[in-house]
Parts: C-alpha cells; structure tokens; sequence
C-alpha cells in the first residue's frame, strides 16, 4: 500500500519538474507544434519514470556448508503468527484517493453527456462549406470530435465565417482528442496542481494554435473583437469551457507576439538533460545477489565477484506485545546503515552483505531487538516482539502561535497551565513557549474580549485561533474570560415621560452599576436573579427584581430630596439667548460643603479645569454626591461628581445616527433640510432602531417625513433601479423587495451622474437581481459601461482600477481609485472603440479621471454580490480602454 503512494508522489514530482520546464521555456513563445507534442508526452512520462528500475548483480561464489562451524542467536524469536488486517493512515489516503478520480470522471462524463445532448437535438445546416449543429441555447461555439456546435443567436454573428473557420480547424486537427488524453491522465493526478495547470496548458496552447491559424487568413483586429463579442457566453462542458477574461486577454496577447525563433532548438534540447535527472533521482533501485558454482566463474578474472560462506536472507515478522504488527520498524547493520524496513503487514526480508552478522532492529517508542548470526545460514519466518517505552515524565516544551479568526498574530494573551499559577504571555508576533512538566496538562489561552480557550498539551506544537466575544467579556476570579450571565436593558424616566440622564444602576449588595446615557437608556451585565436600584438625586431610589428579564423600563418620582444636597448648584435664571453673557463655568459657583472641588466629566471624559467652557455650549448638567458618586467612580468621587453634557455632543450623537427621509437613507448633513419643509421627526433609540432597520441603525435612528410631495432638499432626484434609469412612483415599488438604498448628494452626485444628478441621486437595488457568478459580474458591466465619447474621437486609451469594498452582506459600500493593499482582484473588463481616423487635435485634459468616472458610474449600479468570495472584502476591477482599427 506504501509502495502506490510513494509511486504517485514519485510521478507528481515528475509532472512538476516538466511543467517547470515548460514555464520557464515554451510558455511565452510561438512553438505551438513543439508544445503539442511536449505537453502530453510529458505527463505520460511522469507515470512511467517511477517504474524504471536499476538492478545491481552481485554475484558469490557457494561454500559447502559443511565447513561452517558458527551459530544464529534470534532472541525471543517463534514462528510468526497469522497477522490480522487493521486500517492504517495510508489507507484513508488511497480511499480519498480513489473517491476524487469517481467524482472527477463522473464530473467528466457527464460534461460528454450534455454534450452530447444539445448535439442530439440540434438541427443541421451547411454554412461556409462545413456542416454545423444549431442549437437553441446561448451557448459558446465549441466542436466535439467531427461536430461543429453553433447557437442560433450567433448567426447573426457579422464575424460568423471566422468563427467556423475556427472550429473547422479544432475539428480537422483532431483537437479533441488531445484534450481527452489531458482529462485522463488528469483524473490519476488530481490532487496535484501541477497536473490541472497542465491540463490548462495543453487546452490554452491549442486555443493559441488555432487562433495562430485564422489569424493568417483573416484580419487580427476583427477576429479580436469576434472573441470579445463571445466573451460572455456559457461554457456546456469542463473540457469545452467558454472564454473568461484571462483566456481572452492572453490569447489576444499571443496573437499580438512576434514569431521568435532564437535558440528554439537549444531550448528545446534541454529536455533531454531534465529527463535524465529524473530518471536518476525517481527511479527504483535494486540489489540482487546470484550464487555461480565454481565451475562458471574465475574469481580471478573478476573482481566484482564478492566471496562469502553462504547466501544469507533473513525474513519474518514484527509485532507488539499485544500481536499487533508493526510497520516502519527500521533494521540496521552494524556500521549504522538501514538495510531493511516492515512493511505495512508488519514482514521484513533481506539478504546482507558479506562478513554482516550482527543487526538492530528499533522503532521510535519501541525497545530494540538484536540479531546475530554466526552460522552464515538464512533463517526464514522469525518472529520478533517490541516492547513499547512509556514516555519520560520529564518535563517537555510547549510552543506555537496564537491568532485572531483573520490569521492576525495576537500579543499579550496569557498561557496558562489549568489549575496553577504557571503561565506565560505571547509576543508581538502571537508567539508563545511554555514547559509542561505533566502529559495530562491542559493550557488555557485567555485574553479580554475573545472566547478562552483550552487545549490539551498532548503536542509540543499548538497553534491556537482565539475569536472574539460576541458581548463585552469580564474577568472571572480564576483567570478565564468568561461571557456575563444576563444583560439588561431600558430607559430611566421621570413622571413626565422624558428620559432621565446620568441616572444611577447598581446591582443592589454589590458595587457593580452604570449610568444612564443622556436620553435615559443604560445597559449592565449581572445575573438573571439579581435586584437593580435606580438612584437619582431629587427622585425616589426604586428597586426592582430582574428576574430572567432582559428590559426593564422605569419611572422615578421627584422626592424634593435635591434641596439638601451637600452639592450646590449656584447658577442664572433663564435668559434670552440674544442677551446670554459669556459666563464661565466657574462663574456658576460649584461649591461643596468640605470645600474641597467635585469631579468633573464633560462628555464622558475626567476635566481638571472647565473654566473655558461657555455656559452657552451647556446642554444639561447633572450631579451625583455620596454613594452614587462613589459607588461609580471610588474615592476619587467623594466630594460628589458633576457630569456636564455639551450641545455638541448631542450633536454628534445625531451625528452618527441614521438618518431615514421619506424613508430613504440621507447621507447629507441633518441641517441642509429646510425645517418648513418637515411634516414630523421621530427619534428612535437602541433595539427600537435596529428591529426597523437592521445593524445601519445600531447608533439609532431620525425619521423625517416631509411635508406633501417634497423630494430631497425639496428637489426631484435621479432615481436608479438596478443600474436602470427610473421614472416611476416609489410607490410602486414593492418595500418587501428592496435590498439596499443609497442616496448621492451634491459634488458626489455630479461628480459620477454629470449634470443630471445636480438634484441628488437614488440608487435603489431589489433583492430580485443579485449577481450569483464572476460572470454575471462582469457581463453585467460589459452591458453598461461605455467608451467615453469626448475620449475616442481623441484616440485617447487608458486602464482603469477602482477598489470597490463589499459588506458582509454584498452591497457595494464605496468605490474609489485609491489603492488598497490586499485587494481581491476580478478578471480583466476590456472596453474596445474603433480607432477614430481623424482625431480632435485637442488634448483631454484630466483623461484617467474621466475614465475612472464611467467605471465608478457602473460600478455603482451593482445590484448586490451573492458571490461568497467577495463578500466582506475589499475588490479590485481592472477596466482596460482599447482602441481598435477600423
């Protein structure tokens, strides 16, 4: 069983060393004949170098036995028992082995099957000399043996006399039968990726050889252009597959190559050399040894002749104490040298040289077994027994790496050895060293704000991937990140409905709390069974019981209480804003009564000093003394706290918060909206906001109604549905089918819509039209994008690479020419005008940047990617402007 897998290995290098050659050689080079023929005997040659075999004869001379006088000691050494069969490694590997060559012939015949299907029911037709199957589907032009396939669509072609010429050729050439010869020795090899870059190799060099042919016969430029009008086209078959945007673009390029010649044959001599080395390197080697009466040899007139007492084998079994056989035990002379190796069944057989008589037989956690033997006989069916070594418990070393879900090294996560208070930390790279002086120890790998994690120490090499805690984490007593029990949420409010800031929470008997936010909401973290007291200075405190309740909502009455703070207020009465002074904070007389200063917050951060804050910038201010001041923030509270909102934190709270017009996303400023224009506004907050509009509202939610048929800014944008010009009402739009809404405002608007989007402009895009393949992409924007007018009367030509970032959902959520490190790259997009004879004299001023609009313009219009290996990512479209001839 070893031996086929060493085989395949062997012919895997092989296959790969050819594929080397021909990469560095033949690839880039007009030798389309000399590639035909390379290729395919090349990957037969891979499966038929591994069987070469080399046999080194020594020949002896028989000594009658008689004159022996030695003995063979074998310890421990019985007839060898029947050996039972138990599934080793290797045999999931043949499995899995044999399981991919099924699933990739049936993936192959079925291909011949729908092949040969739309042959079946296709109607014949004669055109241009050669006799061609139409078929209804749109699929690409492809020929299957002596068959030409068409679609009925492409007879419309104007280039159709070039395409059949082409097929005429694959047919004529026998093509098909290269590319089957490929798909079988393929299906030996297909776990190797050398073999499916030579399957390509051998499709694509046939392509080059045909396009080579028509080319000569027809103009280059047009049968260019036919190819890119095919582009889009379905493959039938995984041996008939249509063109994509690297086939296209280096069969054009090969076209456009001049015939080269130059050291041709000497390159192609090189093989010769190469087919030696791997003769050598992956052949078989074998040591044979023949006994010759005295009568047919002169020792004398040969010196390779080797004299011995006796042609010596030695053959058996090896098990261990439990009778299992062993495999891999390795069996050594006396100068340290491997002679022999078991088997999968456990069995060995040898034949040493002259004067060895004395042999190791060892495998790793095994004892040893030595044999001597004196007698210079063979013996035959020995069995020998290794005991196995319990392991040292010496303390061993530990080490590996430690990353985030993204392969991103972490630093600073602490190792620890369950149940002591041994640990490390890993460093900058994530890397980590541990010793564990216990074969049972469990490490621990903690750090705040990941899911810990344990692992047995059973390897000396653990790499570990931490990912992150879907809620914030806290530190439990024995050092393990563990997630809190419950959360609660809800609003603190007073008698009249409106919410109450800087409220306290506490969990009561504990110091754990928060503080409400400035519209009254909070959120803590305890257990299901706890008590929270709601405290507030001039209301009654209010205890109530969680009791497995997420929300909580509650309403504080007004005690008077705030009357006899120890904290004074000391401030203005009302004013008119016209009228306000400039008066610094200081200038309101905070006071306590121990006459030390409170502790100041403004905008959740500590102040030292708020002399230079106006009170006209003072949003609303609010003041804690005693246990709530201390209970929250420790000595550092105890002559009371005073937390001071400005307007323009409340500002940038409405800021961040999603702004819904007409129930269209807004992305301008909230103030460019004319207040006589607003009907209503309703302001939404926390799970009120996402329960309505997804995760875009986590920061909350405005929702403007406008009054009558105001627009945007009181305009009529430019509405988009799927990349579509819309005029209709939105009305008519069904809301259950809409994915996404994107609003363009102002210089981004025109910038991307010219002139026509100075109103705005509405991107709306349906659940109904995602892109579900790269095809689909880039067919897509083959059918929107244009060559800029002003730009091919210039002869003006240019590539274009916008990156283009993706949510995890699909939706395009930004595209800029700004170049982004480890972007996905999409096929090539070539956009061909026809070269204009007389040009515009006058140079384009700001050409790329015209350029870059109409792919940014395009790529806008996307409807939404359900391609997986977009999503979440950051994508880079590479638009290539080309000029033809006329």
């Amino acid at each position: 069983m070893e031996d086929i897998l060493l085989y395949i290995g062997k012919a895997a290098m092989a296959l790969g060393a050819f594929y080397m050659a021909y990469l560095a050689l033949f690839q880039h080079q007009k030798h389309f004949l000399f590639n035909r023929i390379y290729l395919p005997v090349s990957f037969l040659i891979s499966f038929l170098i591994p069987l070469v075999t080399f046999t080194k004869v020594n020949y002896i001379k028989e000594i009658p036995a008689a004159a022996a006088n030695s003995f063979a000691f074998l310890p421990e050494a019985t007839t060898a028992p029947q050996t039972q069969f138990t599934l080793e490694w290797y045999h999931y590997l043949l499995a899995i082995y044999a399981l991919g060559i099924v699933v990739f012939f049936c993936h192959l015949l079925i291909g011949h099957l729908r092949a040969m299907k739309i042959i079946r029911f296709s109607r014949l037709k004669e055109l241009f000399g050669a006799e061609v199957n139409l078929t209804g589907k749109d699929v690409h032009p492809f020929s299957f043996f002596s068959r030409i396939v068409l679609s009925e669509k492409t007879l419309k072609n104007p280039n159709l006399k070039m395409i059949i010429d082409h097929e005429m050729i694959h047919v004529r050439e026998r093509h098909t039968l290269d590319i089957l010869f490929a798909e079988f020795l393929f299906l030996l090899q297909w776990f190797n990726p050398f073999a499916w870059l030579v399957r390509d190799a051998m499709r694509n060099n046939l392509e080059y050889l045909t396009d080579d042919q028509v080319a000569q016969k027809h103009n280059a430029e047009a049968y260019q252009l036919a190819m890119v009008g095919l582009a889009h086209k379905k493959g039938v078959a995984p041996f008939l597959n249509a063109l994509n945007g690297s086939q296209l673009k280096n069969r054009i390029i090969m076209m456009k190559k001049k015939t080269e010649n130059r050291y041709s044959l000497l390159k192609q001599l090189v093989v010769l050399p190469l087919l030696a080395i791997l003769i050598m390197g992956l052949s078989n080697k074998e040591v044979r040894t023949e006994v010759l009466q005295e009568s047919n040899i002169d020792v004398e007139q040969s010196r390779e002749t080797v004299l011995v007492k006796h042609l010596v084998t030695f053959s058996g079994v090896v098990v261990n104490e439990d009778g299992t056989v062993l495999h891999g035990v390795n069996i050594y002379n006396s100068k340290g040298e491997l002679v022999d190796e078991t088997n999968s069944d456990g069995k060995f057989r040898f034949s040493p040289e002259a004067n060895e008589n004395t042999f190791l037989v060892t495998k790793d956690g095994y004892g040893s077994v030595q044999i001597t033997n004196d007698t210079g006989k063979s013996k035959e069916q020995l069995f020998l027994q290794l005991d196995r070594i319990e392991k040292s418990s010496e303390e061993t070393v530990v080490s590996g790496k430690i990353t985030n879900n993204k392969g991103e090294p972490l630093s600073a996560v602490a190792v620890l050895i369950e149940g002591t208070t041994t640990g490390t930390i890993s460093d900058f790279s994530g890397n980590y060293e541990i010793k564990v002086a216990n074969k049972d120890a469990v490490l621990v790998f903690n750090m705040l704000g990941y899911e810990f994690r344990k692992v047995p120490a059973s390897k000396e090499k653990i790499n570990v991937v931490l990912t992150k805690s879907d809620i914030e984490s806290q530190q439990s007593p024995n050092g393990v990140v563990v997630k809190p029990e419950h959360t609660v949420t809800g609003k603190i409010t007073n008698e009249d409905g409106d919410g109450i800031p800087a409220a306290m929470v506490l969990v009561k008997g504990t110091t754990v709390g928060t503080v409400s936010d400035f519209s009254g909401n909070y959120k803590i973290e305890t257990d299901e069974k706890n008590t929270l007291v709601f405290k507030m200075i001039g209301y009654a405190a209010k205890e109530v019981a969680i009791d497995g309740k997420s929300e909580i909502y509650v309403q504080l009455r007004a005690d008077g209480s705030g009357k006899k703070d120890e904290v004074k207020v000391i401030g203005y009465g009302v004013q008119n804003k016209d009228n306000l002074p400039k008066i610094d904070i200081e200038k309101l007389g905070f006071e306590t009564t121990s006459g030390e200063a409170p502790l100041y917050f403004v905008d959740g951060k500590e102040m030292g000093n708020v002399a230079n804050i106006s009170a006209e910038d003072i949003e609303s201010i609010s003041v804690l003394k005693d246990e709530s001041a201390t209970s929250l923030y420790g000595d550092k509270g105890k002559n009371g706290v005073i937390i001071i909102t400005t307007k323009n934190a409340v500002k940038k709270e409405i800021s961040d918060a999603l702004v819904i017009v007409d129930g269209i996303p807004y992305g301008g400023d909230i103030d460019d909206i004319d207040p006589e224009t607003i009907e209503s506004v309703e302001v939404l907050k926390n799970e009120n906001a996402t329960k309505r509009y997804g995760p875009k509202a986590k920061d909350g939610a405005v929702v403007i109604r406008l009054k009558g048929s105001a627009g945007l800014d009181g305009k009529s944008p430019l509405m988009f549905l799927d990349g579509e010009k819309y005029t209709g009402d939105m009305d008519d739009i069904d809301p259950g089918n809409i994915q996404s809404i994107n609003v363009l405002k102002d210089a981004s608007a025109i910038e991307t819509f010219g002139e026509e989007g100075k109103d705005g402009v509405i991107l709306i895009r349906t659940k109904l039209s995602d892109i579900a393949s790269i095809m689909d992409l880039r067919k897509f924007i083959a059918q929107k994008i244009k060559y800029p007018k002003e730009l091919v009367e210039a002869n003006a030509t240019g590539v274009s690479k916008i990156y283009v970032k993706v949510n995890s959902s699909g939706s395009i959520i930004s595209a800029d020419e700004k170049v982004i490190k480890g972007a996905t790259p999409v096929d090539e997009v070539i956009v061909v005008a026809y070269k204009q004879n007389e040009a515009n004299d006058t140079t384009v001023l700001d050409a790329q940047n015209k350029f870059n609009r109409e792919v940014k313009r395009v790529i806008l219009q996307l409807p939404k990617l359900n391609i997986p290996e977009f999503m979440d990512k950051t994508i880079v479209f590479n638009v290539k402007f080309m000029l033809q001839e006329k």
